[in-house]
């Protein structure tokens, strides 16, 4: 009985006194049991309005469709910082592939806000360090420069 006390007194005690609950953020990823078809792609954009870089990681449709601004950018496909790309990079597969290519349909135009681009080496970097911890194969296109 004096167990039972002492095991509920630990109980109240660890949830009122500072332990916090386990969030849905916080809980443990599951990644991938195996790669996509087509592998992924990823894309980059600039917001001058909140001075913020944005990503999309989007299946791969194949080889010759291009994504559009607006698939990109929309809400459900947006991820609005590098912690959250991380989050999204680690539920992948190991030896996914992931091409940055950030070409859009030659049709699309970019507004004045919102650019297409690469972040800062800085930020490459740190993400071509993490995908290799991972395992997935990040692959970077940037038009004129060589690996």
């Amino acid at each position: 009985m004096r167990a039972l006390v002492l095991i509920a007194l630990f109980l109240v005690s660890s949830t009122t006194f500072g332990a916090e609950p386990v969030k849905d953020d916080d809980a443990p990823i599951k990644r991938a049991s195996q790669v996509s078809d087509h592998g992924m792609e990823l894309f980059s954009w600039y917001i001058k309005a909140d001075e913020s870089w944005h990503f999309a990681l989007l299946p791969a449709p194949g080889i010759d469709k291009l994504k559009s601004i607006d698939v990109e950018t929309s809400k459900e496909n947006a991820i609005d910082s590098v912690a959250a790309l991380k989050k999204r990079l680690s539920a992948l597969a190991v030896g996914e592939k992931v091409g940055w290519f950030n070409m859009l349909d030659k049709r699309e135009t970019q507004s004045d806000d919102k650019r297409f681009d690469y972040p800062p080496k800085e930020i490459i970097k740190e993400l071509e360090l993490y995908c290799t911890v991972l395992k997935i194969r990040l692959n970077i296109y940037q038009p004129g420069k060589k690996k």
